[in-house]
């Protein structure tokens, strides 16, 4: 069966059909009652026609009410009707309305059942012209039961009408059973732009045209502020999105409750990010409300809207805001949201060679990336960040290595994924580490470019840029190793130029501290750094003038005691010199947690700050979910208080993570927001079609979160186990088949946990990991999701238990 999502599917239409029905059992076998309103107060005034039992001949069968009290007739009258059946059974019930009209344009009115909104109708006019109208009635929202009942109209006198009369001939109620509706009908709500949008704004109103229409099963409109009619605010509720400025009837609606710049006195970041949202029953129709989200300039009417696509629900198809907690709601709620980081954004690492199709981003096809892309704007982010792995990631003709049509498809994604993210309202930010080069270059010429440093030792090319000798590769001559290194760089400059930032690392990997013997880069470490920022902001500069730079000071309070040369101050000494007048184009990132972070000296040379949350995502090739709530809440409330401007967290398998990119989201929005709150909203969001599944899923987040993080000593990790598979199961049965499809992932990630908390629990038993083992590869195999995790699923098996009996919090993983 399906079924129509409202109070009132009222999509109403005149005279012809509404609906073909069919009668399945006896329970809603056909009734229909017509009530002729004897014992009404018509008075048999001239000039009327129309009514569903032709009673014009002045016997009193109609309701008439009016606005105007001198016409002799009350504002609001009451009818007691006996309903001879009971309707309670059948799912609808179909009511028909025969209006008396008159040459003098007759007023609207509001007609009501047992004092329950039915309809607001308009039956002459410029707004509507009739003589009958059919609305359909959920029985659940209304009492049909058989027995006497209270019908009651009241005037509410529309403008142009002369007399003010609202005159109420009959009504029918016809018993329902199964329900088909035509494709065009059914619509009961509205979504109300502006007339003038951004394009970020026109783009996320459309994805919330999209969501609603599959939440609900039908279309819903978009009209614009400019093509609403009285009618349609009567006869739907409105969901009414953009800015305050550029949404008329949004301002209007604003203006009424006196919410014209709620925003002006806050910091710039918030007046552009800041948005508001409302629920106002009864705002334009009795019986309907409107829904605002509202910002007071672009990113904030985006944000509004992402709001309402992750915070709008359904129950029994019918919708509601998470707030109001049940679509029978009719509290009025207002709300206003300020971020407390002006930049929030998720790094995505494509390094180290981990590629799981799907779950890892160099695999992401354009399409793909657009949804990424989609799900950081419903994520409220400002910023999107990627790092390509130097060795082997870059697209680098001179290498063979890296010169390969994988690379280049990633790269022209990429730079696709760029443009499209700017439609979005997010920006881009590029990271590179210049020192990291193509490893088949490198290794011709190792021992003369090497750089002393631990990370060749591990097997990283990292030069020396300070190599002045010059070499060949594969037909190409550089002179030196400084003379690659822009080679390099500046082909990738060239492909994401058009980013918005661009992020210099300068270690991990990467970085010099060869001694005297060679060219003394130990004690020149500052200098160092300075040559590689002004070398390449310069090239920055000529490709996208407009674009900014960050200094990444990652991990040099490892470095400084290692070696023995402290040279951060002297660095940050050199690089404010150089930015004196330009300071709006320097950022300064390091780590947000570190005791020793550079962020203290960067701050107390008026630098802009950036923090990065690192342990969001370690680079272990654990593929599974880690929520990680304690550990984003403190981060975030730690980097507010060390004045960072931005904040960002690290992913590499985000098809399978992207819940904790969502946490993370939502705790550098609000650093105060309760542990659990996250949980809740994401939940609400992804099973937003049913009330159960969410309560289900948010209470098996919250499980994993405690068991990926506090190790076997504090639980049960088998029993535990066992539960996060079973309440997942069940809240994604209780899902529609595409949103199950779309969370396969947790699924499986359901079900591994299961595994591994019994193999946790079973460490000595030799023949039970044996067999735990196979399960857990079988698993990965059978999985569409983690099928290009599975090679590595045997091997990393033993590791994975050992990491989980132990616990995050002994070992980041």
């Amino acid at each position: 069966m399906f079924l129509l999502p409202c109070r009132l599917v009222a999509f109403l239409t005149v005279l012809t059909g509404l609906a073909a029905f069919t009668q399945p059992g006896s329970a809603a076998s056909f009734f229909e009652q017509v009530f002729s309103l004897k014992g009404g107060n018509w008075a048999g005034d001239a000039f009327t026609e129309g009514g569903l039992d032709a009673g014009l001949d002045g016997d009193r069968d109609a309701l008439v009410a009016s606005a105007d009290q001198f016409l002799g007739y009350p504002g609001k009258v009451s009818l007691s009707v006996f309903l001879e059946e009971d309707c309670t059974r059948a799912p609808f019930v179909e009511i028909e309305i025969g209006f008396r009209t008159n040459s003098m344009q007759s007023a609207g009115g509001v007609i009501t059942w047992d004092g329950k909104p039915l309809v607001t109708c308009h039956p002459q006019g410029p707004i509507e012209s009739l003589r009958t109208k059919k609305i359909l009635v959920q029985t659940m929202d209304f009492s049909f039961s058989m027995g006497t009942h209270l019908l009651e109209i009241t005037a509410l006198g529309d403008a142009g009408s002369t007399t003010d009369l609202f005159e109420l001939d009959a009504l029918v109620i016809r018993r329902v059973g199964e329900l088909h509706l035509p494709p065009e009908l059914g619509r009961n709500w509205l979504i109300v732009c502006g007339e003038s949008m951004s394009v970020p704004e026109r783009q996320n109103i459309n994805r919330l045209k999209t969501d609603l229409s599959t939440l609900l099963a039908f279309d819903v409109p978009i009209v614009s502020a400019t093509g609403i009619t009285p009618e349609m605010q009567s006869e739907a509720d409105l969901i009414v999105v953009g800015q305050y400025s550029g949404n008329s009837f949004l301002k209007e609606i604003l203006d009424t409750h006196s919410i014209t710049s709620p925003f002006a006195s806050d910091p710039q970041f918030v007046q552009e990010q800041g948005y508001f949202t409302a629920v106002y029953p009864n705002e334009k129709a009795v019986g309907r409300k409107v829904w605002i989200g509202a910002g007071w300039q672009s990113l904030g009417a985006v944000y509004a809207v992402s709001h309402l696509r992750t915070h709008f629900q359904a129950d029994g198809g019918r919708l509601y805001l998470d707030v109001e907690n049940s679509p029978l709601s009719l509290v009025r709620f207002e709300n206003y949201f300020r971020p407390d980081i002006e930049e929030r954004a998720v790094y995505y690492n494509i390094a180290y060679g981990i590629s799981f199709g799907s779950l890892t981003p160099d695999n992401w096809t354009d399409s793909q990336w657009e949804y990424w892309v989609d799900q950081l704007v419903c994520s409220q982010m400002t910023h999107l960040y990627f790092f390509l792995w130097g060795d082997s990631e870059v697209y680098f003709p001179p290498s063979p290595f890296c010169n390969t049509d994988r690379n280049r498809i990633l790269h022209e994604r990429l730079k696709r994924m760029i443009g499209y993210a700017h439609l979005r309202g997010l920006k881009v930010t590029y990271l590179f580490s210049a020192t990291l080069v193509p490893k088949d270059i490198f290794n011709a010429h190792r021992n003369l470019l090497k750089a002393t440093i631990p990370y060749v030792t591990y097997g990283f090319p990292v030069l020396c840029q300070s190599v002045p000798n010059s070499f060949s590769f594969n037909g190409t001559t550089w002179n030196g190793a400084r003379d690659l290194m822009i080679d390099v760089y500046e082909n990738q400059l060239e492909w994401f130029k058009d980013a918005d930032e661009f992020q210099i690392w300068f270690y991990d990997p990467g970085g010099c501290f060869c001694g005297s013997d060679h060219y003394d880069c130990r004690n020149h470490q500052a200098e160092r750094l300075m040559e590689q920022v002004s070398t390449f902001d310069a090239i920055i500069q000529q490709k996208n003038p407009a674009a900014k730079i960050t200094v990444m000071m990652w991990p040099v309070w490892v470095l400084e005691p290692e070696y023995q040369v402290y040279y951060r101050q002297q660095f940050l000494d050199l690089l404010k010199a150089s930015y004196a007048s330009r300071m709006d184009r320097i950022t300064v990132a390091d780590s947000v947690e570190h005791g020793d972070t550079s962020l203290n000296q960067a701050s107390s040379r008026g630098f802009r700050l950036n923090g990065f949350v690192f342990q969001t995502n370690v680079e272990t090739g654990y593929p599974f979910l880690l929520p990680l709530l304690k550990y984003l809440k403190s981060s975030s409330a730690t980097g507010a208080s060390r004045g960072v401007k931005a904040l960002y967290c690290m992913r590499i398998e985000e098809g399978s993570k992207f819940p904790n990119t969502y946490f993370a989201s939502r705790f550098f929005w609000d650093k105060d927001a309760a542990e659990s709150l996250p949980v809740l909203e994401y939940a609400q969001w992804i099973a937003n079609s049913n009330k159960q599944a969410a309560v289900q899923l948010k209470q098996a987040l919250l499980l994993l979160d405690t068991f990926t993080t506090d190790g076997s000593a504090a639980q049960d990790m088998q029993a535990k186990g066992t539960q996060i598979r079973q309440l997942v199961e069940n809240s994604l049965s209780l899902l529609p088949a595409a949103r199950q499809n779309e969370l396969e992932w947790l699924l499986i990630t359901a079900r591994a946990m299961e595994i591994l908390g019994q193999a946790v629990e079973n460490k000595a038993n030799s023949a039970l990991q044996n067999t735990l083992r196979t399960q857990f590869t079988n698993l990965m195999l059978g999985s569409p999701s983690f099928i290009s995790f599975a090679p590595w699923a045997s091997s990393k098996f033993n590791q994975f238990v050992s990491w989980l009996d132990s616990g995050w919090w002994a070992i980041h993983f």
